[in-house]
């Protein structure tokens, strides 16, 4: 038996494979719109989050904290297929034990870039008041969990972390 589409005659099978791939392919898209933007409410993007355990699983050398604000947005077109990127900002209050042990164990240089200059509106309620942020380049290699690194900088008055990352 053969099927005639838009004027093409088609056997049975290529008939039936047409059909389905034309089926699976509108069913992908869902409601996948050129013209519209991911939602961040259904992603978990584009939230403040204070959840811990995301932070201290890819910071582990942070130690304890005792309060953390956190937002992760898309870098890449989640639309595309394949790997997305995410880029991650976060303040981190960390315990007075691992602050003291934080500054002791490091020499600290004044932070290359102004943090407000590129810190999410979301988290400028969080920035210590006078912050003065510092760096150590060994710091932000011993607080990152293997494959994460990023920019870390430590406002020691008040025990604040700021990090930056770049998740894949």
């Amino acid at each position: 038996m053969a099927y005639t589409v838009a004027g093409v005659t088609l056997p049975r099978r290529a008939f039936v494979v047409a059909m389905a791939t034309t089926l699976l392919t509108v069913a992908g898209c869902d409601a996948i719109d050129a013209g519209t933007e991911p939602s961040p409410g259904t992603s978990g993007l584009d939230t403040l989050r204070t959840d811990p355990d995301p932070i201290a699983t890819r910071f582990p050398g942070l130690g304890e904290f005792t309060d953390v604000h956190w937002i992760a947005w898309y870098r890449t077109d989640p639309r595309v297929p394949g790997p997305n990127a995410y880029d991650l900002q976060a303040l981190v209050v960390l315990s007075p034990a691992d602050a003291a042990a934080a500054e002791a164990n490091y020499v600290w240089e004044p932070a290359p870039t102004e943090v407000h200059a590129t810190l999410r509106e979301e988290l400028r309620p969080y920035v210590p008041v006078e912050a003065d942020w510092r760096s150590n380049e060994q710091y932000e290699q011993d607080v990152a969990a293997e494959g994460y690194a990023g920019t870390v900088y430590v406002d020691l008055a008040s025990g604040t972390v700021y990090l930056q990352t770049l998740l894949e």
